[in-house]
């Protein structure tokens, strides 16, 4: 898929099921997205992982699973209290991922380009 392609997809609220885990580590950590485009995903989780931090991520996608590679860029922690208002989790940048997440992007309709960060 082209860089062109890629910048077409917008941020899509979307909840998949994501196994994670630190490089070099079994993937022993769950989490769901909240919305995903072509450069990142928000994971949605109780213990959201610390800025900076190389992750390996399956994302099970509605007929597969994909496993992609990524660095943590933002992190939201709440008190439990409140985590009915706004969920913990942590932001993603994708570093490498395969074709198959970018189509099943262009098959959920995504349109226009707008960056998670």
């Amino acid at each position: 898929m082209s860089w062109e392609d890629k910048r077409k997809l917008e941020r899509k609220r979307q909840r998949l099921r994501v196994k994670f885990g630190r490089a070099g580590q079994t993937l022993n950590r769950m989490g769901f997205t909240e919305d995903i485009n072509a450069w990142g995903i928000f994971v949605a989780t109780l213990k959201p992982e610390d800025v900076g931090q190389e992750l390996w991520l399956e994302v099970d996608l509605p007929e597969s699973m994909v496993q992609m590679r990524g660095f943590v860029v933002r992190k939201r922690s709440n008190p439990r209290d409140i985590s009915s208002i706004e969920t913990s989790g942590f932001g993603v940048r994708i570093d490498q991922a395969p074709e198959e997440w970018y189509t099943f992007l262009l098959q959920t309709g995504s349109q226009n380009s707008s960056r998670l960060s």
